[in-house]
């Protein structure tokens, strides 16, 4: 798990690189925020644990508040798939087994289309 969040860390740093600045400081809020999920899209379980649902909705909270919604998509994307051993299956059942839904179709297989 220590490996998989320093990779995703050192991905989001050189992403950070490529965008602006503001963008750059959103997508490591995100990635911090999104911590607890990290286990889940890598192993899965039977249910979304309580903390991940909480972090799931605080960023998509985020998301909704800032004008941009495919950047902070992309960001998402960008962090999750930065995950060594992530399975895309695990990601796109968080908002259904947290209960609420995303303004985003399938992001792990798209472009963030609304």
């Amino acid at each position: 798990m220590t490996k998989a969040i320093s990779m995703m860390l050192i991905s989001v740093v050189i992403s950070s690189l490529l965008i602006t600045q503001s963008e750059a400081l959103y997508c490591t809020e995100v990635g911090t925020r999104l911590s607890p999920c990290f286990n889940y899209i890598i192993n899965g379980g039977s249910t979304v644990p309580a903390p991940c649902c909480e972090s799931a909705k605080t960023v998509l909270n985020i998301a909704m508040m800032n004008a941009n919604l495919q950047t902070n998509c992309n960001c998402l994307k960008s962090i999750v798939s930065s995950l060594s051993g992530m399975k895309a299956a695990n990601v796109v059942q968080i908002p259904t087994g947290c209960g609420f839904q995303s303004p985003f179709t399938n992001t792990m297989n798209n472009e963030c289309t609304l």
